[in-house]
């Protein structure tokens, strides 16, 4: 029975894992996405005002700062969780 449990937190501790990474691969598209977007329009219109390019009504921004803060919460939870495991080991 112990060689399930320690299965079960293998694979729990790796599906936090893999859950934090495909959450920073989402948010390195969303940037560059964001980057390539910004100078296409500063090319086009010829007004490339730095103070755009992180305003807060950009839905594209906002969608970035929410992925950051899910990167953040996950890392949090997946070591609070991982300590949480090794207490229990003892």
């Amino acid at each position: 029975m112990g060689i399930w449990k320690s299965e079960r937190k293998k694979f729990k501790i790796l599906g936090y894992i893999s859950l934090s990474w495909n959450i920073v691969f989402v948010f390195a598209f969303a940037f560059t996405a964001y980057v390539i977007v910004f100078f296409k329009n500063c090319i086009d219109t010829q007004d490339c005002d730095f103070g755009k390019f992180l305003s807060p009504y950009d839905p594209l921004f906002v969608t970035m700062i929410g992925l950051l803060v899910a990167i953040i919460l996950s890392t949090v939870r997946y070591f609070t969780n991982n300590i949480k495991i090794k207490i229990e080991e003892f």
